[in-house]
């Protein structure tokens, strides 16, 4: 039979690799959707330019 000692080890190890796993997809989820807004909000800004630019040599 395994030592209580070893059990608490064992248990720390997986509950702490879990956790450790959940901060990681966490961080990664919220880093690829700032990533995600800004190249939509980049995409908007980039079709609003070529639309002035567009308009802009149309009248000149």
């Amino acid at each position: 039979m395994i030592s209580i000692l070893a059990q608490e080890r064992l248990l720390g190890a997986a509950l702490g690799s879990i956790f450790t796993g959940v901060v990681v997809f966490e961080q990664r989820r919220h880093i690829y959707g700032s990533i995600s807004d800004n190249e939509s909000q980049f995409s908007v800004q980039s079709q609003v330019y070529l639309k002035c630019y567009a308009l802009f040599h149309i009248v000149t």
